[in-house]
């Protein structure tokens, strides 16, 4: 029985799917984190554009609020002795007319506040940013920006503007103060989170810190004003912020391709397991068929064994009485007990006789070919000269060649070497030949049998005709027991049994037998005997070249 083993072409169709699903991980996985690498890049870039915006935006925001409280200095600071009822009612007024100013203050020459409101602003806080806008002006005249002073009362913390005021000599009279809360410079909802903003003077004192711990930054400086605004945002939040997000997407990217692979393994499975009964029903099938043909071909061989054990059984059985008849039809053809009254039953014996040996000839063919087909004919190849088996064969031949008026011509006998070869099978070979070359050849034709030596030390014996030839589907037919041609050669009495019994005597010598033919061209047949044929049954020496 025939091993069955994996089918390559699934092995091939399994390994490249394997290398499919890896090279998608592959390409998904790469996506994956070049877009991670992308987000990251962008974010980046985002917080820089940021950065730069919000400093800008909030440097704006300072100079309005400044510019708002200038406008106010400036009114204060243009009356000299801050005593006029304009700047009485100013003082009363500023702090409601001025968002984010929490006190106004106008100062002596020697710092002292001549006049201030509102009346209840707590007066320490309120002296230490005039006694810091004193000197600060005394060494920066014009605007002055104080530090931050805590005021733990009101919750926050406070920044002193002053302009010096001067009197009609051009001496200095003191200064204009506005008091306002460091926060009112930013509000806190145009910050974003996570970031750090600074508000800072020209010196690097700093009056507003609003977010985390400060980082550097972008910096935008505060038109017309001494102040400039810093505003930056840690690399680690950006970084954290991006984790965060790409640690979701992945977690969500690879629950799915977990989902999706465990839905490949399962398909993959269920596969596999339809593949390995599919398998097993082809194998199961396979090996019934192979049951079966086995059974059959011993059915047959069982068959053809008793057909040829009929055909030798019956043929043994016709051969005896059929011998007699041949024999006792001979007798009275040959008037061997005196003569025959009428000359009549004389041809009918004659006619007998020849019907009969034709009989016998076709039984002795049955015979031969239940023989071999059984593997019961057995040869035995002496040395034998190519002189002496053409002579026995053309000796059996030239009477019915000279019925059919063919001409008999051998070439290369008596140069060619000796064969080993059984001599009765080898004449039988022959003799099936030249008959048959004969029997196809019209009167007026030739028949030519050629000996020819090879270089192997083999000897191929041709037989050539000049007669009807056959086509490839006649020659074809020609090597099947009963085997006729169609046309005019199926006019032609014969067994179809010649050509089979010479090939397969051919065969059993090691050697071949071939037809080379063209309708209408004639026929050529070619028996090649090996040299290497192993000598069986032979005992003492080879019989003489004949002369």
């Amino acid at each position: 029985m025939q091993q069955t083993g994996p089918d390559p072409s699934r092995i091939v169709f399994s390994a490249c799917q394997r290398c499919t699903t890896i090279a998608l991980a592959i390409i998904l996985i790469g996506a994956f984190i070049g877009l991670a690498a992308a987000d990251r890049s962008d974010r980046y870039a985002t917080a820089v554009r940021e950065r730069d915006a919000v400093a800008a935006r909030t440097a704006a925001a300072v100079h309005d609020v400044m510019a708002r409280d200038e406008r106010l200095l400036d009114r204060l600071a243009a009356d000299s002795e801050g005593a006029e009822p304009t700047t009485q009612n100013l003082l009363a007024l500023a702090p409601t007319l001025v968002p984010g100013a929490r006190a106004v203050a106008v100062l002596g020459a020697d710092g002292d506040i001549l006049a201030s409101a509102p009346s209840g602003f707590p007066g320490s806080e309120l002296a230490e940013i005039a006694a810091a806008s004193s000197r600060g002006l005394s060494i920066t005249p014009g605007l002055y920006v104080t530090r931050a002073v805590p005021a733990p009362e009101l919750g926050t913390a406070l920044i002193g503007l002053a302009r010096a005021r001067f009197a009609e000599d051009g001496h200095s009279a003191g200064a204009a103060l506005v008091v306002i809360d460091a926060a009112s410079l930013a509000p806190t909802e145009n910050l974003p989170a996570g970031g750090a903003l600074l508000i800072r003077r020209s010196d690097g004192t700093v009056l507003l810190h609003l977010g985390g711990t400060a980082v550097a930054g972008a910096t935008a400086f505060v038109p017309s004003f001494p102040l400039e605004v810093a505003y930056g945002r840690r690399a680690g939040e950006i970084e954290k912020a991006w984790r965060a997000v790409w640690l979701r997407n992945g977690l969500l990217v690879g629950g799915a391709g977990l989902l999706v692979a465990l839905a490949a393994v399962l398909f993959d499975h269920y596969r596999r397991r339809a593949a390995a009964h599919a398998a097993v029903r082809e194998a199961v099938t396979l090996r019934q068929n192979v049951a079966e043909l086995t059974a059959a071909a011993t059915r047959a061989d069982e068959a053809s064994r008793a057909k040829s054990r009929f055909f030798a059984q019956v043929t043994h059985e016709l051969r005896t009485p059929l011998n007699a008849i041949i024999g006792f039809s001979e007798t009275i053809q040959r008037q061997m007990f005196g003569p025959v009254a009428n000359a009549r039953y004389v041809e009918y014996a004659g006619l007998i006789r020849d019907a009969g040996g034709h009989l016998l000839s076709l039984i002795n063919d049955l015979l031969d070919i239940a023989r071999l087909e059984e593997g019961k004919m057995e040869i035995a190849p002496v040395r034998l000269s190519a002189t002496t088996l053409a002579r026995s064969s053309l000796d059996l031949v030239e009477f019915m060649a000279g019925e059919r008026n063919v001409a008999l011509t051998v070439g290369g006998a008596d140069t060619c070497p000796d064969l080993t070869a059984d001599p009765r099978a080898a004449k039988q070979v022959l003799v099936n030949l030249l008959s048959n070359a004969i029997k196809f050849t019209p009167a007026g034709g030739r028949v030519a049998l050629r000996f020819t030596g090879r270089r192997d030390g083999g000897v191929a014996i041709t037989v050539a005709d000049t007669g009807i030839g056959m086509s490839t589907e006649e020659i074809r037919l020609a090597f099947e027991p009963f085997g006729r041609a169609t046309g005019a050669a199926a006019a032609t009495p014969g067994t179809g049994l010649g050509l089979p019994i010479a090939r397969a005597l051919m065969r059993l010598h090691g050697g071949d037998l071939s037809l080379a033919s063209t309708p209408g061209g004639g026929t050529t047949a070619t028996a090649v005997f090996p040299a290497g044929a192993r000598v069986r049954g032979f005992r003492g020496q080879p019989p003489a070249r004949a002369a």
